[in-house]
């Protein structure tokens, strides 16, 4: 795939035209999906579009899995899985989204309903509210049930209404990212495949799949 199209950078290719489907990476996107539809796979694809789209940006992991495979990722610029990193990271973060001249920020928080509470919550709303407000990019992982909330970091991230619902069942569309999805009844869905939603739009698309990575 091409590392940018139009000025943005490439992520996936259409299901239905095969065509580079684009992401605008400011504000927050959501990565989604159940057990083994390739979350994981999403995020690192997600992390080294931006990465080669942008150089100088800097990408940031929060997790509480301190065995997670996106740790190891060599365009992860600094990592925290302990509360007191944590707070530090945020802090950090917190800085560098008020400061004009900062080079964007991607912030990658795994599991999100993890860190949805404390004495992760506050810290990370802190960080990730002046994030999205200034166009930086801030990622969040969890399962569909996990987002059903507004409410918290959730509701921080789903607000820009884009992200990707991995092999989705439908019922993403609404409780997610307030929108229609594409018909489904027919489409398979390996790893790697569901809807992309770009501002409230949304298609079909692939993903590329990294080698090395486990599913989930």
């Amino acid at each position: 795939m091409p590392a940018q199209v139009d000025g943005l950078p490439v992520m996936a290719m259409s299901s239905d035209a095969m065509a580079p489907v684009t992401i605008d990476p400011r504000g927050g996107f959501i990565v989604t999906g159940p057990p083994g539809s390739g979350r994981t796979t999403a995020v690192v694809q997600l992390v080294r579009a931006v990465k080669r789209w942008d150089p100088t940006c800097q990408v940031s992991l929060i997790t509480l899995r301190r065995n997670s495979e996106l740790l190891g990722l060599p365009e992860i610029d600094a990592s925290a899985t302990r509360e007191d990193d944590i707070k530090e990271l945020c802090a950090t973060l917190k800085e560098r989204a008020l400061d004009e001249s900062s080079p964007r920020q991607v912030l990658v928080c795994e599991k999100l309903d993890d860190l949805n509470a404390p004495p992760f919550q506050m810290p990370l709303q802190e960080a990730i509210k002046p994030l999205v407000d200034n166009d930086h990019f801030v990622i969040g992982e969890a399962d569909p049930s996990a987002l059903s909330t507004s409410m918290g970091l959730p509701g921080l991230v789903k607000a820009s209404r884009s992200g990707i619902a991995l092999a989705p069942d439908g019922s993403e569309s609404s409780m997610i990212f307030k929108t229609n999805f594409p018909p489904l009844a027919r489409v398979v869905m390996p790893e790697g495949r569901g809807v992309i939603v770009r501002r409230g739009k949304s298609l079909i698309a692939q993903m590329a799949l990294p080698g090395g990575l486990g599913r989930s």
